[in-house]
This record gives structure tokens, sequence and C-alpha cells, in this order.
């Protein structure tokens, strides 16, 4: 889940205010930091850009790193929601390199969160998971419970694409009994979804169906990420392996058709999602149609994990035994590329998960 730094919460305004009257071009960065929090909150990208832009640039002219770090955050969340993540991980680079140089763990856990996300998608597993431990290690160390959940929610999440369940599982249990108690409800909706992520693979339907409807129920309240389509895409999915077809059908009425502000990579998932609901209910022309548009948002936007995934799908639902030897070899090729940076045990369960061993 892409975010900002949560600390900052409230203060939109104020150190514009304050900076106006007391003419102190130290408060600026942060004022322009904060007011480009608002736009971007929104959805008025080119505010928030200007806004940002503006912020970073003062920053660096009275060499402010504290807002420079912020400002190198903020572009890179801009850059996720246009699908550009190689700039992202730029941005991304230089702001927690910034924030772990000032010891700022609270900014730091931040950046380092939509980071371990940018990694995640690009299929860069590897770099995502030691990051994730990373940041979990360093908040235990400063006994920071919100860096500790963040630190297990991205990290049970990575161990889902890898295939180690029941790790992620416990990962995912852990950093939810600490969100619950602390009521953050936005990390409360990512770990709650990584759960069920994680429950599609290895839980009866109807365990998987519970965790997907506590899942709605935070979502009614908190959805900054905008997953609810892709949760409706689990819970026809489930519906249907429970033989309640119409019900699922219902479901995927609401989620079919893409938003029309939906970030790229939430965008993928949910055709993902709506994909293999609509193979579950005997739909393979409708499935087709919406996975080759998950696949191209994926190969547009660099996501590499994604391309994987879209390609066993489409594969298990070919209607023509060519294009289903296709989509199997590229798939093979993508998961043995991903696969190639890990260690050896990693890359074999890895392979294995995704049925390309």
């Amino acid at each position: 889940m892409i975010r900002l730094d949560l600390a900052l919460t409230g203060q939109r305004g104020r150190r514009g205010r304050r900076a106006e009257e007391a003419g102190d071009q130290t408060l600026l960065p942060m004022a322009m930091y904060e007011l480009g929090g608002a736009r971007w909150s929104r959805g008025d990208l080119e505010g928030a850009e200007q806004h940002w832009r503006r912020s970073l640039q003062l920053a660096q002219q009275i060499g402010d790193e504290r807002a420079q770090g912020h400002g190198f955050n903020g572009l890179a969340v801009l850059a996720i929601c246009r699908g550009q993540p190689m700039e992202a991980r730029r941005h991304l680079e230089q702001a927690t390199a910034v924030f772990e140089r000032l010891g700022m763990l609270g900014p730091l856990v931040v950046a380092r969160a939509n980071l371990i996300e940018v990694y995640a998608d690009s299929g860069v597993l590897r770099k995502a998971l030691t990051l994730a431990d990373r940041t979990l290690s360093q908040s235990e160390e400063a006994s920071f419970p919100q860096g500790i959940a963040i630190g297990k929610g991205w990290r049970s999440r990575v161990l889902v694409r890898l295939g180690r369940l029941d790790e992620a599982e416990r990962e995912a249990d852990q950093a939810l009994a600490i969100v619950t108690r602390l009521e953050i409800r936005d990390d409360e909706a990512m770990i709650r979804s990584v759960r069920v992520e994680a429950a599609l693979r290895a839980r009866p339907p109807a365990e998987v169906l519970a965790r997907i409807e506590a899942l709605q129920q935070v979502l009614e309240i908190h959805d900054a990420e905008r997953i609810a389509n892709e949760v409706r895409g689990w819970q026809a999915a489930t519906l249907a392996q429970l033989g309640r077809t119409d019900e699922a059908a219902a479901v995927l009425e609401d989620a079919v058709a893409p938003p029309a502000k939906s970030w790229p990579h939430v965008q993928v998932r949910t055709d993902l999602a709506v994909g293999r609901a609509l193979a579950a209910l005997g739909r393979p022309g409708p499935a087709r149609e919406v996975l080759q548009r998950a696949l191209g948002l994926a190969e547009a936007n660099g996501f590499r994990y994604f391309q994987l995934v879209a390609h066993l799908e489409l594969h298990r639902i070919a209607d023509d035994a060519s294009v289903r030897d296709r989509h199997h070899r590229v798939a093979s090729g993508l998961a043995r590329s991903l696969a190639a940076n890990l260690p050896a045990d990693e890359a074999a369960r890895f392979l294995v998960h995704h049925d390309v061993a």
C-alpha cells in the first residue's frame, strides 16, 4: 500500500500559515510537502507534483535534508500512481538513504514500505524480503510498534509470493494483532488483504470467505489503496468454489469494469482477481479478455511478477494448444528469471509454488 508519512496527518496548511506569518523560509519545504499530500489525497496528481517538486527545490536550496527525504518520497508516490516503477525506485532509494542517515525511523519505515512494494511488483523479491527484514529488525530494536507491524505485513506479502505460506500467515497474524490494538485502519486493511492472499492457496474456501468478509468490513471505513474490486474478485472466485455461483456472479457485476482512476499496480491486481473469478464461473472468454488487459498493464508498467501471474492464468484457460504452450513457455522463462537471484532452495520453492518447476 503506497503511503505518505502519517505523522504529518492533520498538519496540512498549518506550516504554510506559520511560514507566511513569520516570514520563515525554513518552514516552507514541509508546508509545500503537506499541501502536496492534500492534493494527492484528493486525486489531484498534477497539483501534488507541483507542490512536491517545489518542496524538494526549496529543501535543497536551504539544505533541509529532512524535507528532501519527504520530497523524494512524495515524487516516488506519484511515480507509483503513474506506473513508473524505475523512477519510483530511484526516488525511494534516495528517500530511504536520507532518512536512515538522519535516524528518522518513522519516515524511513514509510519510504521503505513503498520501496518494498516497488521491488515486489517488479519481481525483485530477494531485495524486497531483505528490506522487509531490515525494517522489522530496526523497528523491534527501537520498540516502534507500527514499524514492526508494517515490517511483518510486507514480509508476509513477499513470503506469499515466494510460496512460504505458513510463515507468511504467522507474520500476518502477529502484524494484525498489533494494528488492531493500535487501531491503525489503513495498515489493518493491507495486512488483512495479505491474510486473504495466503489463505487463497492454503485454506478451505469457507475460511477464505470469512477472512474476505472481515477485510471488507475494514474497507467500508478505510480503502486508501482502492482494493475493493480486487477483494470482490477474490470473493466471487471463493463463492464459485463453494458452489454459490449466483452470488459469485452478482459480486462480479460491481468489479468487472475498471474504475476511472485506478493506480496501475492496483488495477493489474484487480484484473487478475476478476479474471480468476470469471474462469471459476466457467466464463473463459470474458476471463481471457480481463487477463489480457492485466498482462498488457503489467508489461507496460514493468510489473514482471504480475506478468508471470497473468501468463499462468491465461495458460490455464487458453482454448488453443499453441496459445496455451506459448503462455506456459513465457511464464516458465519469467519464473526462472525472477528466481535467478534467490538462494537455491528459495528458487526451487518459488518455481513449485508457481507450477513451473
